[in-house]
């Protein structure tokens, strides 16, 4: 999967920034059921760039000045990887502490960047909307 990604971003910007199929062009190529044996991943990736590849609008080709994504940096995509090792569900702090906490004090640092005031922090102290 890693090479296929690495492969996927050696040539984004050969692909079309916006896809070229019609409507309902996938239904049409896909089966109506759904396997009864597992496929192999070789078979499974050929579908992905043969079929799902140009259903794409590929947001990242440097051929896109609509959108200019701040969450595929290096450090991004590995968070992101390392987030779906984890599939940590942090519904609340019992579901998961380390996630729950670290989303408090790095929310809490982009508040101190931004310089915004304390009451926006999760340590700082809220204000009343209303004065009594």
């Amino acid at each position: 999967m890693v090479d296929f990604i690495a492969d996927y971003y050696r040539k984004i910007e050969t692909y079309p920034v916006l896809s070229q199929v019609q409507p309902a062009y996938l239904h049409s190529q896909l089966p109506q059921t759904p396997p009864y044996r597992p496929e192999p991943m070789d078979a499974i990736m050929k579908d992905v760039q043969s079929q799902i590849i140009p259903g794409i609008t590929h947001w990242l080709s440097p051929n896109f000045f609509g959108f200019f994504p701040a969450t595929v940096s290096t450090a991004a995509f590995l968070g992101e990887m390392l987030c779906t090792c984890f599939n940590s569900v942090g519904f609340n702090w019992l579901a998961s502490p380390a996630s729950t906490e670290l989303e408090m004090v790095v929310m809490d640092w982009l508040a101190h960047a931004l310089k915004l005031p304390s009451s926006f922090m999760f340590s700082g102290k809220c204000q009343p909307l209303i004065n009594p």
